[in-house]
């Protein structure tokens, strides 16, 4: 019986599969361990196409900083339609011990901090940490409008606050992705404690 022919992939598909590919590898080996030869394996494809798609490996990272950005952006935006507010952050770092994207997105991000004199690099991660901010900001602004984040602090400089907790969880996940955000705990127990309004840390009814 003659085997049906594979479908040839498109560019934009093999583009998918290759940025899928390099944000496994690239958060696993880091940039140095990661190898483009790897990477195109680890698509299906050649390495040459690799380079066709992605002039260097400095241009194949900045690619996958921002799909990686827009991908966590999705998944966190799914934690906060699905948490109350007041639980909406913890949820993300919930996600971060359940979801093997959100992982790979943070210690991306943490990995990117030593390559941004690399400038296509540097403008990947500037471009990431501005719509995480923005993000972020927007939602702590909800939070506060629905009486469940205290109105008197700045809900851009909470957002900051928030963001590098989220690095921190990636830190240690890294280093122990059973128990590592555990360490943590108490961490994400005393900025919710800070945020909560004076009528519900007292136990009052909001």
């Amino acid at each position: 019986m003659p085997v049906a022919a594979r479908p040839r992939l498109t560019s934009a598909d093999r583009r998918v599969a290759i940025l899928d590919a390099a944000r496994t590898i690239f958060a696993k080996s880091g940039f140095h361990g990661a190898s483009t030869a790897r990477i195109a394996q680890a698509a299906g494809c050649s390495e040459p196409l690799v380079y066709k798609l992605f002039p260097t490996k400095q241009a194949l990272f900045a690619a996958v900083i921002e799909d990686s950005a827009v991908l966590l952006r999705e998944r966190i935006g799914l934690c906060f339609s699905t948490a109350t507010p007041a639980d909406r952050y913890g949820a993300v770092l919930d996600a971060l011990a359940e979801d093997p994207v959100v992982a790979e997105g943070f210690r991306l991000r943490a990995l990117a901090l030593a390559l941004v004199d690399e400038p296509e690099i540097a403008s990947a991660v500037e471009a990431s940490l501005s719509a995480a901010h923005a993000s972020t900001t927007a939602s702590i602004a909800d939070s506060q409008g629905s009486g469940s984040v205290r109105a008197d602090v700045a809900a851009a400089d909470v957002a900051w606050l928030m963001m590098g907790l989220a690095l921190l969880a990636a830190q240690v996940h890294a280093l122990d992705a059973t128990g590592g955000l555990a360490r943590i705990e108490s961490v994400r127990t005393s900025l919710r404690q800070l945020l909560e309004p004076a009528s519900v840390s007292a136990g009052v009814p909001a």
